[in-house]
C-alpha cells in the first residue's frame, strides 16, 4: 500500500493527478503544464517534500560540517527555519538538492536555561557572569548564536534565579529586611516568576527581541 503525506487530502481537493512516487501517492499535475507554469511565475509554487529522507546532524561541530558540505550558510538559520541548498561533490558538481532545517538549538538552549537558573539561585549575577561567560560563550558561538542574543539569555536567567524559591539570594535579603514569612513571600513571587519565565522563553526562541528591539531600548 502506498504511503500518504499529511497533505494528501489537500492534493485531492485541489484535483491533483496522483501517481506512485518512491512508495508514496503523490500529485504529478493539477491542471495543465501551461497553467501551472504561469501560476508559479505570477504567484508561487509549493512542493510537498514529506516523502524526502531525513538525516539529523547533531553536535557542536554540526554547523561547520554542513557549511563544508552544502552551498548555503546554515549559521544564518534560526531555530525552526530552513533553507534550500545543494550538496556538491569534490569537483563542485551537484549531487542532490535538499532542505536544511535548524532544530538542535532548542535542546541546547533549554539545557542552558535550566543550568543558569539553578546557578542564579546560589551565585551573585556578576560573579556568575565572570565565571561562566568564557565557558559558555564558545559553545553558543559554535551553535551559530549571536553574542548579544546569548548574553541577554544568560543575564535574564541569572537574574530570575536570584528571586526563585527556595534558594534565590534576593529572597533571603528580602526576608531579613522585612521579616516576611517564607510562605507569604513565595506566594507573592509566583506571578512575577511566571511572567519572567515567559519573557525568558520569548527572548530565547525569538532572537529578534534581543537583536533588533533591545538596541533601540538601550
Amino acid at each position: 500500500m502506498l504511503q500518504r503525506t499529511p497533505l494528501f487530502s489537500a492534493h485531492q481537493r485541489a484535483g491533483g493527478k496522483l501517481i506512485e512516487f518512491g512508495g508514496w501517492e503523490m500529485p504529478v499535475q493539477y491542471s495543465t503544464i501551461t497553467d501551472e507554469h504561469l501560476c508559479v511565475r505570477r504567484a508561487a509554487g509549493i512542493f510537498d517534500i514529506s516523502p524526502r529522507g531525513e538525516v539529523i546532524v547533531p553536535g557542536p561541530a554540526a554547523a561547520a560540517f554542513l557549511n563544508a558540505t552544502l552551498t548555503n550558510d546554515v549559521r544564518k538559520l534560526v531555530v525552526g527555519l530552513g533553507q534550500y541548498t545543494l550538496m556538491c561533490n569534490e569537483r563542485g558538481g551537484v549531487i542532490d538538492d535538499l532542505y536544511a532545517y535548524r532544530l538542535a538549538d532548542q535542546n541546547f538552549l533549554l539545557i542552558i536555561n535550566a543550568f543558569l537558573l539553578f546557578v542564579g539561585c546560589f551565585i551573585d549575577t556578576g560573579t556568575a557572569l565572570l565565571i561562566l561567560s568564557p565557558l559558555l560563550l564558545p559553545i553558543g558561538r559554535s551553535m551559530g548564536m549571536d553574542p548579544i542574543h546569548f548574553g541577554v539569555i544568560v543575564v535574564m536567567n541569572l537574574t530570575i534565579g536570584t528571586f526563585t524559591p527556595p534558594f534565590g539570594l534576593n529572597i533571603f535579603v528580602f526576608q531579613a529586611m522585612f521579616k516576611t514569612p517564607s510562605a507569604i513571600l513565595y506566594a507573592g513571587l509566583v506571578p512575577f516568576i511566571i511572567l519572567a519565565v515567559v519573557a525568558l522563553m520569548l527572548v530565547t526562541y525569538i532572537p529578534a527581541l534581543s537583536l533588533i528591539v533591545l538596541p533601540y531600548v538601550l
